[in-house]
């Protein structure tokens, strides 16, 4: 964790393990997470808490009206996540104490149940402990997490012996690959190669698949990639064969496309173009499929039991 960040949190009297702390403050357990690569809410903060929809309602309202510089909050099954950013760390700490100020006064004001009770079931309850779920530590009660663990084994269970429909999934994929193949022919008509055609084939490719009915699953992740590259190569592929063929007409040769290829490859000028063009297509592709597969990978987690 950064230093000042440490510096800060174990002044609250926090516990510091990497990038995490873990601690109470004004009546409620707070997790905090420190992601310094994330641009949006580098520093987030959990606070354990039940509220009721109504009272949701008026802590929206009232941190939307604050109107708190760079925060974000969204509610979690646990309680209220809090996104924070400044220009520099030092900024966001000098803020600090007037933010959580705001926070939790009207986490309070709105009767928002913190230690002592479980956030799941609202009830006050002496067998309340820290479990560990989500990378946090989240005090339940305990008959609470016994539930809460026989449903998730229950949907993975469910979704485990769920059919597969890969074939529904792979066409689908191949629908949103082809609408990377557009994508990138017409940027390579210009002369350009992109990772933007192949993110474009994941992220429509993603989207046709489970409108296919295909599962999301690991298999999902695999076709996914395997598509959106094989649609991007040949792209290449078939830019240079339509080349050829077009060179062969103009030549008054009466071959066809494939031959006219292979007859161009015979050129050096013309094979080490293709060769080029190939590996960077290829390069290019693997970033964009990357990119969106990290993301997608993310998305197919499922739940797992809390311990």
């Amino acid at each position: 964790m950064n230093k000042k960040f440490t510096e800060f949190f174990k002044g609250l009297g926090f516990s510091i393990n990497n990038n995490n702390a873990y601690g109470t403050q004004n009546g409620y357990e707070v997790n905090v997470n420190v992601a310094m690569m994330d641009n949006v809410s580098p520093l987030r903060m959990h606070i354990t808490c039940y509220t009721t929809d109504d009272q949701k309602s008026e802590i929206s309202r009232l941190l939307t009206a604050a109107a708190v510089r760079y925060l974000r909050f969204s509610f979690t099954e646990y309680g209220l996540m809090i996104g924070l950013n400044d220009f520099t760390v030092g900024k966001l700490i000098q803020r600090m104490p007037q933010i959580n100020s705001t926070v939790f006064g009207i986490l309070e004001q709105c009767g928002a149940k913190g230690l002592g009770w479980c956030p799941i079931c609202g009830a006050q309850s002496d067998s309340c402990r820290p479990f560990e779920t989500e990378g946090m530590s989240i005090s339940i009660d305990s008959e609470c997490v016994m539930g809460i663990n026989a449903r998730i084994s229950g949907e993975n269970e469910a979704f485990a012996q769920a059919p597969g429909h890969y074939g529904r999934g792979f066409l689908g994929a191949l629908l949103g690959g082809l609408a990377g193949v557009v994508l990138a022919a017409v940027l390579f008509y210009v002369g350009y190669v992109s990772s933007l055609s192949a993110l474009v084939a994941v992220i429509a490719g993603a989207v046709l698949y489970q409108k296919f009915g295909g599962k999301r699953d690991k298999v999902m992740v695999i076709i996914l990639a395997a598509t959106s590259i094989v649609c991007m190569l040949s792209t290449v592929a078939g830019f240079y064969i339509f080349s050829a063929a077009m060179g062969a007409a103009e030549a008054g040769l009466e071959i066809s496309a494939l031959n006219a290829f292979q007859l161009c490859m015979q050129d050096a000028d013309f094979s080490r173009g293709f060769y080029a063009d190939l590996l960077m297509m290829l390069l290019f592709s693997i970033l964009g499929v990357v990119f969106q597969i990290v993301s997608l990978s993310r998305g197919i987690k499922r739940p797992e039991q809390i311990k």
